[in-house]
């Protein structure tokens, strides 16, 4: 091979061989919001919003919007302040009640730039109603002469 080839081989492995770090690095948002829920019972629901930031900020404002239906019982459902980088917040609330088939509850975090502009991202939480499945019938049992027992399995016509 010759220099010259070598030079052009070598400056295209350089170019499309090695990536950039800048092409793996996907943007993100200055806040990331994160719902996760939990059903304590049949009525009673735990929702916690996250709110991650990406940016230094002095001013975020976070609410969490519930449809008719949900009732607040425990918690504050808005929370405004500073959050440094990396940071989080989490606004914790309990509801009851199920309103339709599926609530849609809607997650909010807005930061105010000091150019008197704003930032707003939002996400949403989907309840679906409480799905009690029916208990099956235990087959019939029956009494095996002494202390044990028989279970009784019987196919239907």
């Amino acid at each position: 091979m010759t220099k010259s080839t070598i030079t052009t081989l070598s400056l295209l492995f350089l170019l499309f061989g090695i990536p950039y770090a800048a092409e793996a690095m996907k943007p993100r948002p200055p806040v990331e919001l994160t719902f996760l829920s939990a059903r304590l019972s049949e009525e009673e629901t735990k929702i916690t919003l996250t709110a991650r930031a990406n940016i230094k900020t002095s001013n975020i404002s976070m609410t969490i919007d519930l449809p008719l239906g949900l009732t607040l019982i425990e918690g504050k459902p808005h929370w405004e302040g500073p959050l440094k980088r990396g940071e989080t917040q989490e606004l914790t609330i309990m509801i009851q009640g199920m309103g339709g088939i599926a609530d849609e509850i809607l997650g909010n975090a807005t930061i105010h730039l000091p150019n008197s502009g704003t930032f707003v991202q939002k996400t949403k939480l989907v309840l679906k109603a409480f799905n009690r499945q029916p208990l099956k019938p235990l087959p019939r049992t029956r009494q095996k002469g002494g202390s044990g027992s028989v279970l009784e399995f019987r196919e239907g016509k």
